[in-house]
């Protein structure tokens, strides 16, 4: 039995089945929260502006709704510095978290501390500590240091596990390499237990001897910081899985059978990701939710003047899916918070979707924080909502639902990493040219110096292998074409790789003709149906009445049993030019719950 994050009692949620709910902005970034046995929800946040800090709490009564006024719960310890014999100095609290409620109904958290200066693992260390209530949460324990003296990441990997003989407790984080190991990122991840409620820690062993670890590769868009940020489960009685942030491109996973004293080589996982952290939660009824950002990161591109220009990407969308097999299959991959400030310029720092943390709710739902920056939320839904197999879309709540950003002036972009061009809407809403008070997406290229207009949107994988999707679609006169593609992961709108690695791709030439000769009726309403079979390796097109248009091959295999889940529209307008007249997309609809070919279910 893994308590996890509290202690659910209906698991399904099947009494108030809801979408995401977004309730307000989060209290504070990277936190986490628990359920108590109650059923009151508690969330914990750091106030890391004074020596010493703060850890607080705020408590909902009624699933996230509303919040009680802040509780200071505890003040961030001081570590002798800099020698182990020196005068203690006050620490600084990281604003990460990671928290749970063992079967007592004590609250443990996980915290980190970090003090110095200079360079990091010489003179800049972190300390990450464990602390836990008594007394019925009447009162805090002493702190008790994990591990001291390292530099990590955010550390939000605890959970705890029954062996028979007693619960344990296991706490995963980062390291920093000194000296650096080539090949590999400056980070591993470390994974400690405790058989004692936390008053004594041991460092499990590793399948290789060392701690877990991922490579990088020398072209990668951003800090090369290893198998890092681990999210630990238990998946079944005895076995356990940690899920970690790596710059490969994928989620990596290290297993263990004997309730974490010994694990596996991180190897990668089915999920995509880019390098942001996933968080993996188990229900009260086993079933596993995971939470993390299905979108790469954008390549290195040449900057203007020369060398390489890397951009901060991969933490627009936050997705989740779900298991009924411990994480064998998945189904959803669905956009549960998509970043509402995804069209404006970033700020500086780490900005985003991304560092999720959740626990199940007494009513069976449930509750989700993250975000970084100015860009946090909680959000509470339905696990069920999980399993649905189907979308539509006709604009009526505007774009709330895709994602169409671009971006411009990047030939003022210096080289380097972490470049935050400015970002603008690309594709818009304007009137519907037919129907009073109705919008539609206008996808063109107003601007010659801009990329061209894309839009992505989001449908549930359903099935995993096959589906529909119908397109209310326009192709106005004097356009420069089009290219409509289905994906398995959210690809940047203004960025070509959402064309290059599509799963299936339509062109659309500006005469409105397509590869095999049909053509489409230029200043004329088409509804085209795109029908797949991942089995087939095909997908079926066809328009207005069913009529045949042309059947597409298969660009690529998705990765490991990845749905198709996104429908990506993109202007077919040239570098240098523009493409004022585009077209426009009056209503989409996805259906991925077939069980027939998808040809035969027209």
């Amino acid at each position: 039995m893994d308590l996890g994050k509290g202690l659910g009692r209906n698991s399904s949620g099947r009494g108030d089945i809801r979408g995401p709910e977004y309730l307000g902005n989060a209290f504070g970034p990277e936190s986490s929260a628990v359920s108590l046995p109650d059923g009151a929800v508690r969330f914990f946040y750091t106030d890391k502006r004074a020596k010493p800090s703060n850890v607080y709490s705020r408590t909902s009564r009624d699933s996230g709704k509303t919040w009680g006024e802040p509780v200071l719960e505890f003040r961030t310890p001081a570590v002798p510095y800099p020698e182990s014999d020196s005068t203690p100095i006050d620490t600084q609290t990281w604003y990460s978290t990671a928290s749970l409620v063992d079967a007592d109904g004590e609250i443990h958290v996980m915290f980190q501390v970090y003090y110095g200066a200079g360079t990091i693992g010489f003179s800049r260390f972190m300390d990450v500590y464990h602390i836990k209530t008594r007394d019925r949460r009447s009162a805090w324990s002493t702190a008790v240091p994990i591990r001291s003296r390292i530099w990590c990441g955010a550390a939000k990997g605890l959970t705890m596990v029954d062996r028979g003989e007693g619960w344990r407790i296991l706490a995963t984080f980062g390291e920093w390499k000194v000296p650096p190991v080539p090949g590999e990122g400056v980070l591993n991840s470390h994974v400690y237990y405790s058989d004692d409620g936390g008053s004594t820690w041991t460092e499990a062993e590793y399948a290789d001897g060392r701690p877990l670890h991922s490579p990088v590769r020398p072209d990668f868009n951003g800090a090369s910081y290893g198998a890092i940020e681990g999210s630990i489960v238990e998946i079944s009685p005895r076995l356990l899985k940690i899920f970690m942030r790596t710059q490969t491109g994928y989620v990596y996973e290290s297993v263990s059978a004997d309730y974490g004293s010994t694990w596996s080589e991180a190897m990668p996982f089915r999920l995509f990701g880019s390098s942001s952290p996933a968080y993996v939660t188990k229900l009260a009824d086993n079933r596993v939710v995971a939470f993390w950002c299905n979108q790469p990161q954008l390549p290195l591109i040449d900057a203007a003047g020369g060398g390489a220009l890397g951009i901060y990407s991969g933490r627009d969308a936050l997705h989740a899916a779900i298991s009924d097999d411990g994480g064998t299959t998945w189904k959803g991959y669905r956009e549960i918070f998509l970043d509402p400030r995804r069209n404006e310029t970033a700020i500086k720092g780490d900005v985003g979707v991304s560092y999720p943390d959740a626990t199940e709710m007494a009513d069976g739902n449930l509750f989700l924080t993250t975000g970084q920056g100015n860009t946090t939320a909680m959000i509470r839904f339905a696990p069920d909502w999980l399993y649905e197999t189907s979308r539509s879309d006709d604009f009526a709540k505007g774009l709330d639902c895709w994602s169409t950003y671009t971006v411009y002036n990047l030939e003022y972009e210096t080289p380097g990493l972490g470049k935050k061009p400015p970002r603008t809407e690309g594709a818009c809403l304007v009137d519907h040219p037919d129907r009073a008070g109705a919008k539609a997406l206008h996808v063109r290229k107003a601007d010659s110096r801009k990329p061209a207009d894309g839009a992505i949107w989001n449908f549930p994988g359903g099935n995993g292998i096959r589906g529909v999707l119908r397109l209310r679609v326009k192709f106005n006169p004097g356009f420069a074409g089009a290219r409509i593609s289905l994906n398995d992961a959210f690809y940047d709108p203004w960025y070509s790789d959402g064309e290059k690695y599509a799963i299936f791709s339509l062109s659309v030439q500006p005469d409105g003709t397509i590869d095999g000769g049909a053509r489409f009726e230029l200043g004329q309403w088409h509804t085209l149906t795109l029908a797949w079979s991942l089995e087939d390796g095909s997908c079926e097109v066809s328009v207005d009445d069913g009529k045949p248009l042309a059947s597409l091959a298969l660009k690529r295999k998705p990765y490991r049993g990845t749905p198709i889940c996104y429908l990506r529209l993109k202007s077919g307008a040239a570098e240098t030019s523009s493409d004022l007249c585009g077209f426009l997309v009056d209503s989409v609809f996805a259906d991925t719950g077939l069980i027939r070919s998808g040809h035969d279910a027209q």
